[in-house]
């Protein structure tokens, strides 16, 4: 964590780039190739550490409640009473007290376990008649009599029972295949949970790792990289040009474009001027006097032509 309070990974951007690249291979067609490093791919054997209720003995529980937020639910092995007092002064009028402690509880339940092309997992649940704090098992097979392989916590903030969806993340142990999951609230022993058999869908992978394939992608912009008229029009449209300046460094980078922009239509003009329109003169000038000559001298043949008719009719 940071002095502002935010998760920081040092030389995280340098880890990044070593990891992943984008290339992109037609800019026109808006083809790119992702470059993934094999090294940071683990397909399968996973080296996961030990459970924390092992490390800390007198925790008796941990589960991570909002990963967005980064809260974490800690359940100590131990704890005091806790004793509460309820006193009613005055007429309740035909009103009922109700009070609640530990208000949770679950009806049923449906669901998949969903993989994505990124090999997320996650456990896609509705709830019904559900609320307060509820517990979660996910069983290693189809039977309710297998090993747990691994456990979560969720919460319904409604004191009111209700029906609720939700997605809570799943780690890599959960493979491939149906399988049992057990739901229970907080105040019920696990022999009272729900469960039920929940369907497993598989997203293929982006990139094929076993056959060392490259996948090529193409952008979502079809209009972009593409040279119309609408797009030179914007390009001479000097507003268009300081939009999206939000800092020094981009100004610099817009100003240095304009410079070289300006540089390169003097150096057009230079050419044109003193290189192709002189050659052009040269090599048109020849063949101007060339025709203007033969013009005067079919001039000179007719003049002739007339004097001598003239001569021929005096006498």
């Amino acid at each position: 964590m940071d002095e502002n309070g935010k998760f920081h990974v040092n030389n995280g951007i340098v880890k990044m780039e070593e990891i992943y690249k984008a290339k992109v291979k037609n800019c026109h067609e808006q083809t790119y190739r992702s470059i993934f490093n094999a090294k940071n791919y683990l397909p399968g054997n996973f080296n996961l550490s030990r459970p924390l209720e092992m490390v800390y003995p007198w925790i008796q529980s941990a589960r991570i409640y909002d990963g967005s937020q980064r809260q974490v639910i800690v359940t100590h092995a131990e704890g005091s009473n806790l004793h509460v007092t309820l006193q009613v002064h005055g007429e309740v009028g035909g009103n009922r007290l109700v009070f609640f402690h530990n208000a949770s509880r679950i009806s049923d339940f449906t669901g998949t376990i969903i993989v994505d092309s990124r090999s997320n997992r996650y456990f896609n649940v509705t709830m019904y008649g559900a609320s307060g704090k509820i517990n979660g098992a996910v069983k290693y097979s189809t039977e309710r009599i297998s090993d747990e392989i691994f456990s979560f916590t969720t919460y319904v903030h409604d004191l009111n029972a209700s029906n609720r969806s939700m997605i809570i993340p799943m780690p890599a142990i959960v493979d491939s295949g149906s399988r049992m999951i057990c739901m229970y609230a907080d105040e019920q022993r696990e022999e009272q949970a729900v469960c039920r058999i929940i369907q497993y869908y598989e997203t293929p992978l982006e990139i094929d790792i076993e056959r060392n394939t490259w996948h090529e992608m193409v952008g979502s912009c079809p209009s972009c990289n593409q040279i119309n008229f609408t797009g030179i029009s914007r390009f001479l449209n000097p507003m268009s040009w300081v939009n999206g300046v939000s800092s020094l460094g981009e100004f610099v980078m817009m100003a240095t474009d304009v410079l070289m922009y300006i540089c390169v239509l003097v150096v057009v003009y230079v050419i044109l001027t003193k290189i192709v329109i002189p050659i052009c003169k040269c090599w048109i000038c020849p063949m101007y006097i060339m025709s203007h000559k033969k013009s005067k001298s079919k001039k000179r043949e007719k003049a002739r032509q007339s004097a001598n008719d003239e001569r021929d009719a005096r006498v």
